[in-house]
């Protein structure tokens, strides 16, 4: 007996039966993550729709309207994993994921290379499969005739662990490439019909370099979950590792690109030899009408948007100088460990439709820390100016002529995402409709509120008013239509604005799972065209602790949990208008433009970008206006971002309209 519990196998099978019985009352105990939902509540209006189910290390969420048809779509970041595009149809629905079709694949030559936890990336005919699971890249061979024929070579900047090997014979070799950098070529040949070669790199958003020998049939070679054969014996599988993303018409055609800013290897990417980029995707269809489906090519000049070391985390448009043209605005991350800081990153449009980089040091941007950013104008002066969080402080930068003056606001009581599964948001809305845009600040460990006295931002207790003290996020939201700004947070729900200005929890939309959530997006837009604000939720949930047992095991490999993704619907309550604002060619989205509604009950005041509701992105441009019992015309004037004023005729109410800028 005691020879025999000395093999592994004997290890396994006596932790198997153990961690099964504790599975099992796990599993009696604990919900299953398709079980968890945000509760409703007794009465609640709210209904749920299911979306999508097992999305893998989702990064960012939001929505915009990409097709132009007026119903606002989803999107996803997920670093080197499936992203997703649902397009919306309008009453709720919303189409299948739409990213191959649109050609906003990672690698444009391999589409669904990107893995995916419902995807099935194993053989199922003949042939030489390459695929990722998670992060590991596999090459397998599946009843094939004549492996022998199977040979080749595969070269990355990056060290390479072999994982498994199964009818492989593989050579190794390690050499020296840029500054302090490795790359492994490894040398293949199947041996077995039926083989299998698993490899764990040292990072997967590299180009991986494949140079298969003669003999090897082409059309017998299978990538990605599309199963998409090479052109030829020599192809790299490319990942780019996605994070934030910023959505705007930048070359004035009327139709929606996107800039998508990616990871720096930990900072390491300007040390390898290879040019790496952001991306900028530019719609290149002739797609007219609505039904066609838009077609995306990256058009990134890198003279124009050097990539440097940036860890990209989160990236907008603004309209930093005055100049009524778009700027990109980017912020860096710090890599765990951490290696150093890395400032953020200006380009300025130019007048011919390029781009160039702006010196920070000269416009006092130059803060070197990590964090979340949102430019507004803060002292409605006609400036958009720069609000950032660090892990220890609020920082204004206030637009003084050309440059810029840094203002302490004071200490942060949270914290900032320091890692991918951190959160923290900053949400800007005139909650107390004097005319000032206020700051929601919310982190896991502490929240805060930057109420705006006639330009000044003060530093306040969101407990005073009512608020939790902390939150995974929270968002401004006029959720019942009656003209005042509540607040919906997670886990906590939401909380309706009284009349005295003060916020009180409803119970609503509120997670009361025995899981807590690990991580978190929200996002509320008009998903149905009734009038009011749906809820778009994507969660995470901790593991339950029979995973967490079973994941220890020796030799197992449990597929991960993945994010849910809900709609929440939200019956029509009350009066509302909602409002596109189409600006001039350089600045389509009206990026920074502020609007007046007056009604019989008083003034209202929004921003282009208040809705927004991802964490490290950019698309959400539509203005809501909740007007409870008012059925009369409203008026409304807007200050365009070149500080012209435009005041535009009486409005019915209960409707979407398009205010355009005159030229």
């Amino acid at each position: 007996m005691a020879g025999l519990s000395s093999h592994p196998w004997f290890k396994r099978l006596v932790f198997l039966a153990i961690a099964l019985v504790a599975a099992l009352l796990c599993i009696v105990f604990q919900p299953n993550n398709w079980e968890l939902r945000l509760v409703a509540g007794e009465a609640s209006p709210f209904t749920r729709q299911p979306l999508i189910n097992q999305v893998f290390r989702l990064f960012d969420m939001g929505v915009t309207d990409i097709n132009g048809d007026g119903n606002l779509d989803l999107y996803t970041s997920n670093h080197s994993n499936e992203q997703y595009i649902l397009l919306g149809q309008g009453a709720g629905r919303f189409s299948g994921n739409q990213v191959s079709a649109m050609g906003l694949d990672q690698d444009p030559e391999f589409p669904g290379l990107e893995y995916a936890l419902r995807a099935d990336s194993e053989p199922v005919q003949p042939g030489l499969y390459l695929y990722w699971k998670d992060r590991r890249l596999i090459i397998e061979t599946y009843r094939l005739p004549n492996p022998d024929q199977v040979v080749g070579t595969m070269t990355v900047s990056a060290p390479l662990n072999i994982q498994q090997q199964r009818g492989f014979q593989i050579e190794v070799q390690t050499r020296s490439v840029g500054q302090s950098q490795s790359a492994t070529q490894l040398t293949f040949n199947a041996t077995q019909p039926n083989g299998k070669l698993t490899m764990l790199p040292g990072n997967v958003a590299l180009p991986f370099l494949f140079q298969l020998g003669d003999s090897v049939p082409l059309n017998q070679v299978y990538v990605g979950h599309q199963r998409i054969s090479p052109q030829g014996p020599r192809f790299d599988l490319f990942m780019r590792d996605r994070h934030g993303m910023a959505w705007a018409d930048v070359n004035g055609d009327g139709k929606l690109d996107v800039f998508m800013v990616r990871g720096a290897l930990k900072g390491r990417i300007d040390k390898l030899p290879r040019v790496f980029t952001d991306e900028l995707f530019v719609q290149a269809s002739n797609a007219d009408t609505a039904s066609e489906l838009p077609r995306f090519v990256d058009r990134l000049d890198p003279r124009e948007f050097p990539k440097g070391n940036c860890p990209a985390l989160q990236t907008a448009w603004t309209e930093s100088n005055g100049d009524n043209r778009l700027d990109l605005f980017t912020l860096c991350y710090k890599p765990t460990p951490p290696l150093q800081t890395y400032p953020p990153q200006l380009h300025l449009g130019l007048p011919e439709g390029r781009y160039q980089g702006a010196d920070l040091t000269s416009l006092g941007l130059d803060l070197s820390a990590d964090g979340a950013f949102v430019w507004f104008d803060v002292d409605a002066d006609g400036d958009a100016d720069l609000l950032r969080s660090t892990s220890q402080d609020f920082w204004l930068f206030k637009k003084q002529d050309q440059s810029f003056q840094k203002i302490s606001l004071g200490k942060n009581p949270g914290t900032v995402a320091k890692t991918f599964d951190g959160s923290h948001t900053l949400s800007v809305a005139d909650f107390d409709q004097d005319g000032d845009l206020d700051v929601l600040s919310a982190s896991p460990q502490g929240n805060a509120l930057l109420r705006n006295h006639q330009g000044t931002l003060t530093l306040e207790s969101p407990q005073q008013l009512g608020l939790p003290r902390t939150s995974l996020l929270a968002h401004w939201v006029d959720y019942d239509n009656d003209g005042r700004m509540d607040v919906y947070t997670l886990p906590n729900g939401l909380y309706r604005q009284t009349s005295q200005g003060r916020f009180t929890a409803t119970q609503l939309l509120k997670n009361q799972s025995s899981r807590g959530i690990l991580e978190a997006r929200a996002t509320w837009f008009d998903a149905d065209n009734d009038g009011d604000r749906d809820l778009l939720t994507a969660l995470n949930f901790r593991a339950p602790l029979y995973r967490k047992l079973l994941g220890k095991g020796p030799g197992l490999d449990l597929q991960p949990e993945g994010w849910v993704i809900d709609l929440y619907l939200n019956p029509a309550q009350q009066h509302w208008l909602e409002l596109d604002l189409q600006g001039l060619p350089a600045n389509p989205q009206a990026i920074g433009a502020q609007v007046e509604i007056r009604t019989a009950q008083g003034t209202q005041r929004h921003w282009v970008g208040e809705a927004e509701g991802s964490h490290y992105s950019q698309g959400h441009y539509r203005i809501y206006a909740g007007l409870g019992q008012q059925r009369d015309p409203v008026s409304l004037s807007v200050r365009w971002p070149n500080g012209t004023e435009e005041t535009f005729p009486s409005q019915a109410v209960d409707q979407r309209i398009v205010l355009t800028q005159k030229a």
